[in-house]
């Protein structure tokens, strides 16, 4: 069973975490500062055309 969004959320999801750290750290140098990640979600219908999330990592 996939998130509230459906599979195709969930997959994006997947594949955006994968994309982080299999290309985009390597490519920029930094290195994940904490143990923490965080993924935001607004407070508003997830159906909405304006829907969006957010991740959030620390670096340094």
């Amino acid at each position: 069973m996939g998130c509230i969004w459906g599979d195709r959320t969930t997959y994006a999801f997947q594949r955006t975490w994968k994309q982080i750290y299999d290309e985009w750290f390597p490519s920029v140098g930094y290195t994940q500062a904490g143990p923490v990640e965080l993924e935001f979600y607004p407070d508003h219908h997830p159906a909405a055309p304006d829907h969006y999330a957010e991740i959030w990592i620390p670096v340094m």
